[in-house]
């Protein structure tokens, strides 16, 4: 990205419902930026997306027709093409160490300060990690601050709501 998460942070606060900079402006840039230093280097950029075989609402072309002299096709689904089900995948994450237990209780999360996290990842964060849900919810109070609630789902928007309740639930 062409910028920090903390930089994005200074201008717009957390992410939030009405305001998902992250995916746009954070990820999604980092791929653009990408796609345009390959074609710099006379290069033919394509993502290889780990979309599985039963996600095929989420495909942009049909699996099976990878057509190599298109070049407007700038995408392809690996795990889908060999027919791997999420379920599969899942399976296998929660077995593999780096991923600390997290796919035995989830079966799938983003980042570590999504606007979409659930009580039970909050909960799981803020026992697994808990400067980091120190730092979520610094940021989440700040934001509140300079830019009010901007559609916080989690305890109508109560930082301190919220850590009552995940003492209280987990």
């Amino acid at each position: 990205p062409r910028r920090s998460f903390y930089d994005y942070f200074a201008r717009y606060g957390m992410p939030g419902f009405g305001i998902r900079w992250c995916n746009n402006l954070y990820k999604l840039d980092a791929k653009r930026q990408l796609h345009s230093w390959l074609k710099s280097q006379k290069c033919r950029p394509v993502a290889y997306i780990g979309f599985c075989a039963d996600e095929t609402k989420r495909f942009k072309y049909n699996v099976g027709e990878w057509n190599a002299e298109n070049e407007l096709q700038d995408e392809c689904y690996p795990l889908a093409e060999d027919g791997i089900l999420e379920e599969d995948v899942l399976t296998w994450a929660k077995e593999q160490p780096v991923f600390s237990g997290w796919y035995r209780l989830f079966k799938r999360q983003g980042c570590m300060f999504c606007p979409f996290l659930t009580m039970k990842a909050l909960a799981f964060m803020k026992t697994r990690y808990p400067d980091k849900f120190k730092e979520f919810i610094r940021l989440w109070k700040d934001t509140i601050q300079r830019f009010g609630n901007k559609g916080f789902k989690w305890c109508n928007g109560d930082p301190d709501r919220l850590i009552e309740r995940l003492e209280q639930k987990y």
